[in-house]
């Protein structure tokens, strides 16, 4: 049985609906948007090419303004956060390391590129001094 035209509209958009819900980037919702303008147009008896012009303008326009309103909810939920508020915790060394060689250490389960001026072995546990650019600076812990 072929799909009737209306019901694939209406498929299309509750498949990109589902998709928002699950990714909630406001970009699936904007596409839904337009196609329910489609869905719209289509049950008043607008041609084809009427219908596509509006699914292409209402889509553009749902993300113009739905940009930077994703914008605001990504960066509400970036957690803020400061390297030098780990000076001073305790971490796993993963990876050797040494002045010249950049290992890994595991810090509240999260892996962090590790300096240190000392030799230290895989399992050592070390205390975070500093910063050095983007590498942390660790010695052993007494």
């Amino acid at each position: 049985m072929i799909i009737e035209y209306i019901e694939f509209w209406i498929l299309l958009s509750i498949i990109f609906l589902l998709i928002e819900v699950l990714t909630r980037k406001l970009y699936f919702i904007s596409i839904t948007i337009g196609i329910i303008s489609v869905i719209i147009l289509n049950l008043l008896k607008y041609p084809i090419p009427t219908q596509l012009i509006s699914l292409l303008i209402v889509t553009i326009i749902c993300i113009i303004i739905t940009r930077p309103i994703a914008h605001k909810i990504k960066k509400s939920h970036e957690k803020k956060f400061e390297v030098n508020e780990l000076i001073g915790g305790d971490a796993i060394v993963n990876d050797y390391l040494n002045k010249n060689i950049i290992g890994t250490i595991q810090y509240e389960g999260k892996n962090w590129q590790a300096i240190s001026n000392e030799e230290l072995l895989e399992g050592s546990l070390v205390t975070i001094v500093g910063v050095d650019g983007r590498k942390l600076v660790v010695e052993k812990k007494l």
